[in-house]
């Protein structure tokens, strides 16, 4: 099978928190469950700066090029001190994230149930940015 372009939307962005927002692209369970950076097939980065959408929320794209096809998951943080750290005080995230197929912000995924499938056609993925705070 050929490769393809994978385009991914990151909705809800805060704009006025600031900061990046840093997504993370996994193509096997071990990695994504233990957020193993040097095992990713992409890790990407955006200013959220100058971003603008209605109530100062913004959707945040990236476009990978030449994705083979496969199984793949995302996890990704919106880091509003640009620390490059995903911040947690007392069990809490303390900054915006998301993961891959997640429907509601208590809910954690294996990489299984995160997982989506790229079949080497132009695909467009669509995710939900979550803040405690």
């Amino acid at each position: 099978m050929s490769a393809g372009d994978l385009t991914i939307e990151l909705k809800g962005i805060e704009v006025s928190r600031g900061g990046s927002v840093t997504l993370a692209l996994y193509r096997d369970a071990k990695s994504f469950a233990t957020y193993d950076q040097q095992n990713t097939v992409a890790i990407l980065s955006r200013q959220v700066e100058g971003l603008a959408g209605p109530e100062e929320m913004a959707a945040v794209r990236f476009r990978l090029d030449d994705v083979m096809p496969g199984q793949y998951a995302i996890h990704y943080f919106h880091d509003q001190n640009g620390n490059q750290r995903f911040d947690f005080a007392d069990g809490q995230a303390m900054e915006g994230w998301g993961i891959s197929r997640a429907r509601h912000m208590w809910q954690a995924l294996s990489f299984d149930e995160a997982a989506f499938t790229v079949n080497g056609a132009a695909q467009f993925v669509s995710l939900k940015t979550f803040y405690a705070q």
